[in-house]
């Protein structure tokens, strides 16, 4: 699972608005790149749960709606 959301990850981090933002935030907390990446890879799959549990669509502004 890891290796299958590395590289999306990375790539969501940078054209993903509210990615980018969580990515900065941690940055800002002093996280080093590859707890960056882990987190966003965590929270990738957390997003993937929540669509597939409640049936729905992907909305970016809900991704962060409780951030």
């Amino acid at each position: 699972m890891r290796k299958a959301l590395y590289l999306p990850s990375l790539t969501a981090m940078n054209k993903c608005e509210p990615l980018t933002k969580y990515k900065n935030k941690q940055k800002a907390k002093g996280k080093a790149t590859k707890q960056i990446i882990i987190a966003v890879m965590k929270k990738i799959i957390y997003t993937i749960y929540a669509i597939l549990k409640n049936d729905s669509k992907f909305n970016e502004k809900l991704l962060f709606k409780n951030a």
